[in-house]
C-alpha cells in the first residue's frame, strides 16, 4: 500500500461524490424551476389571462437556464474527470 494509491483513491472517492452532488443538485434546481413555473403559468393564465407570447418567452428563458446548468454541470464533471486520470498519470 503506497502513499500514492491511497491519494488515488481518494482522490476518485471524492469526484464520485462530487459528480453524484453535482446531478442531483442539476435534477433538483430543473425540477423545481419546471413546478413553479408550471404554477406560476396556470396562476398568471388563469387571473390575468396573459397571452401566449408571454408564457412561451417565459418558458424560453426557463429552458435557457436549464440548458446552461446542466452544460455547466458537464462541464464541472468532465474538469474533475480530467484532474483524476491527470493525477492517475502523474501519480
Amino acid at each position: 500500500m503506497s502513499i500514492f494509491f491511497i491519494i488515488k483513491v481518494v482522490v476518485v472517492v471524492a469526484v464520485k461524490v462530487v459528480v453524484v452532488k453535482v446531478v442531483a443538485v442539476v435534477v433538483v434546481v430543473v425540477v423545481v424551476v419546471v413546478v413553479v413555473m408550471e404554477s406560476l403559468d396556470l396562476y398568471g393564465l388563469k387571473k390575468n389571462n396573459v397571452d401566449s407570447q408571454t408564457v412561451t418567452s417565459a418558458h424560453m428563458v426557463v429552458v435557457v437556464v436549464i440548458v446552461v446548468v446542466v452544460v455547466v454541470s458537464i462541464v464541472v464533471v468532465v474538469a474533475a474527470a480530467a484532474v483524476v486520470v491527470v493525477a492517475a498519470v502523474v501519480v
